[in-house]
């Protein structure tokens, strides 16, 4: 059995990485009121038009199959 101290992790939290972009598009993004995460995250979301199910599993709306 593995003892384990603190809270347990959560398995959608989010991770950070590195991406390097042009710095027209840096100086874009700095330039927006919402944050650089939240940029890349609603354009990749919307460009590929990314389910509400694959964004959060297990979180599904009543009604809604996977």
């Amino acid at each position: 059995m593995k003892n384990t101290v603190g809270r347990p992790k959560k398995g959608d939290k989010k991770t950070a990485i590195s991406v390097k972009l042009p710095p027209y598009l840096i100086e874009w993004m700095d330039r927006q009121p919402e944050s650089r995460p939240v940029l890349i995250e609603t354009a990749l979301c919307s460009w590929y038009q990314i389910p509400e199910h694959v964004k959060a599993p297990g979180k599904e709306k009543p009604g809604q199959k996977s």
